[in-house]
């Protein structure tokens, strides 16, 4: 449902996916976290450590190139935004297991 939010025109578009992306990928950190931390199993715990890890490093990588081709008053603003926008989705739909 997020797709749905993200802007036609190119520019917007570009900034677009990389901000929804990056919203999308903290949240899978967060979630493989939470899944860690709660984890006996010494295998299973660095197994999802490690995912966790590798989103925060692509939840960073689409940050970094939204400010390497917008400027951070437009990236923080459209940010804020999805953060909005993830926040009403969220509300929208059932519970489900999910990552994303």
């Amino acid at each position: 449902q997020m797709r749905h939010h993200v802007r036609g025109n190119t520019e917007d578009y570009f900034l677009d996916r990389l901000l929804s992306g990056a919203v999308i990928e903290a949240r899978g950190e967060e979630r493989f976290r939470q899944l860690a931390d709660h984890l006996k199993d010494e295998k299973l715990k660095v197994f999802y450590i490690a995912l966790a890890n590798s989103e925060k490093g692509h939840h960073q990588l689409f940050l970094r190139l939204a400010l390497q081709y917008f400027n951070d008053q437009i990236v923080d603003k459209r940010l804020a935004e999805w953060i909005v926008i993830e926040k009403t989705v969220i509300e929208s739909i059932p519970v489900r297991s999910r990552l994303h």
